[in-house]
């Protein structure tokens, strides 16, 4: 194996540069990952922008499906065969951390602490040929699953967290704005939880495809008012559940109004920026104190039990389900 590899790295405003370095070398409790497929998240793309300012050059990359190729001291070559296919979750954790021991361990003290000796491009290494990571991080993948469906485990790990905050219960109405990714994979989730789905999204496609994928019904909110919409579909009730998947500041408000009662549940995005760099809805405004809303910082992979390593997760069938229909092609 060649002591070089080759990066994807982000070297200024639009700017792109393939570059040698080192190949890293695994070290003990470490697996050596090759990477076979790597999503881009909108992360990377305002750092593209330089809508985030990062120190360049910048590797990104932190949706991804590889295998392992290599082991470091001390790894169990039964417990992590050479060639099996992982995904691996590039969210640092440290595990000691007030955070991490009450089941947080998405805002972890520790966060932005590891370690890039290895890296001559600092980065989160996605966008790499080769990758270093610990045994912790990597998750078995069925052989056969194909990698651009595999790519999306992070993404939807982040759903499944979302979902399980907004406690849908069989039958309800559940509003989902916004129709990226992240809200068509709400839309399916939230499909086979049972629930009534609503989509309010300005795009016509975007619409469609949700319809395609599941969705009851499908709003443009330019054209009607997604309050008056559900609750006319469903006798002035307003919805049980509402996820925000957006970064626009303009719909907040929109929330409340479509939840309804005292046990309406608001989900909002997770602190951070939007779009142009404005501030994303949940750090700009809290949840009415009568609603059940809370921000959502989801990331891989669901906590405590359901964050199982090997083959078998608590949640692969929730996985298999989303894709059972039109698979990662509907995106």
């Amino acid at each position: 194996m060649s002591e070089k590899m080759k990066v994807v790295a982000i070297t200024g405003d639009h700017e792109v540069s393939i570059k040698e370095v080192r190949r890293p070398a695994p070290e003990k409790n470490q697996v050596l990952v090759r990477v076979r497929a790597c999503a881009l998240c909108t992360w990377e793309q305002r750092m593209f922008t330089r809508d985030s300012k990062v120190p360049l050059p910048f590797v990104g990359g932190h949706e991804l499906v590889g295998e392992i190729c290599a082991l470091g001291g001390s790894v169990d070559e039964k417990a992590y065969p050479v060639g099996s296919r992982v995904a691996v979750r590039l969210v640092h954790q440290c595990g000691e951390c007030y955070f991490c021991r009450v089941g947080h361990p998405e805002l972890c003290a520790h966060l932005n602490d590891v370690d890039m000796s290895q890296m001559d491009i600092p980065g989160t290494g996605g966008l790499s040929e080769y990758l270093n990571v610990s045994v912790s991080q990597v998750y078995f993948l069925n052989q056969d699953m194909p990698d651009q469906t595999a790519v999306f485990a992070e993404p939807l790990a982040c759903v499944l967290n979302s979902i399980e905050k907004g406690q849908i219960e069989i039958s309800d109405d559940v509003v989902v704005i916004g129709g990226g990714i992240m809200g068509l994979l709400h839309v399916m989730a939230a499909k086979l939880c049972g629930a009534r789905v609503i989509l309010s999204e300005p795009d016509r496609s975007r619409r469609e495809l949700a319809l395609e994928l599941g969705a009851d019904m499908a709003i443009d909110p330019l054209a009607a008012d997604p309050v008056e919409e559900v609750k006319r579909i469903n006798g002035g009730r307003g919805a049980e559940v509402v996820f925000n998947t957006t970064p626009v500041s303009a719909v907040a408000g929109a929330e409340d109004g479509l939840a309804h009662g005292p046990g309406g549940h608001v989900q909002l995005p997770a602190p951070g920026q939007a779009r142009g760099g404005q501030p994303r809805l949940a750090a700009q405004r809290q949840p009415g104190h009568h609603r059940r809303g809370q921000p959502v910082g989801a990331v891989f992979l669901p906590r405590g039990a359901a964050a199982q390593q090997g083959p078998h997760q608590p949640r692969q069938a929730i996985f298999r389900g989303v894709w059972a229909g039109r698979g990662a092609e509907g995106f």
